[in-house]
C-alpha cells in the first residue's frame, strides 16, 4: 500500500484487506456525481452503463465489490472486467439490464463498496 492509512476490513482472515466505499448519484444521461468517497478519488462514464472508477493508489487486487441501487425499481446487474486494479489506481464498473450495459436510472444513487487487498503476502 501507498503512504496513507486505511483500517482493515472487518472480520477479515486475509492479509491487508481494506474496504473501501463511495456514494455516487446518477442525473441525467447517466452522469455520475461523487457525494460520499473514502479513497475513491473519481468515477468517470465512458458510454452507457460502463464507468471509471479511480482509486487513491494502486491496490494488489480487488477482492469484492457490492453496489447497492437507490431508485426505483431496475433489473440492474454490476460487475467489474478485472480483478486487476491499472498501475493508475482505476478499474472499470459495468451496469447492465439483460446483458446489456445500461445507464442507472434518474435520479439514483448508488452505495460502492470494494473490497482491496494491498499485499501478495498470504497468513
Amino acid at each position: 500500500m501507498g503512504r496513507h492509512t486505511y483500517q482493515p476490513a472487518p472480520l477479515s482472515r486475509v492479509r491487508g484487506m481494506v474496504k473501501l466505499n463511495v456514494k455516487v448519484d446518477i442525473v441525467a444521461a447517466g452522469v455520475p456525481t461523487l457525494q460520499r468517497a473514502h479513497a475513491i478519488t473519481s468515477i468517470v462514464r465512458n458510454g452507457a452503463g460502463n464507468y471509471t472508477i479511480t482509486l487513491l493508489e494502486k491496490f494488489k487486487k480487488i477482492m469484492g465489490l457490492n453496489v447497492m441501487q437507490i431508485a426505483v425499481i431496475q433489473d440492474m446487474r454490476f460487475q467489474i472486467l478485472s480483478e486487476t486494479v491499472a498501475a493508475n489506481g482505476e478499474f472499470v464498473l459495468s451496469c447492465q439490464v439483460g446483458g446489456v450495459e445500461t445507464d442507472p436510472v434518474n435520479p439514483s444513487t448508488l452505495l460502492i463498496d470494494v473490497l482491496v487487498q494491498d499485499t501478495d503476502v498470504e497468513l
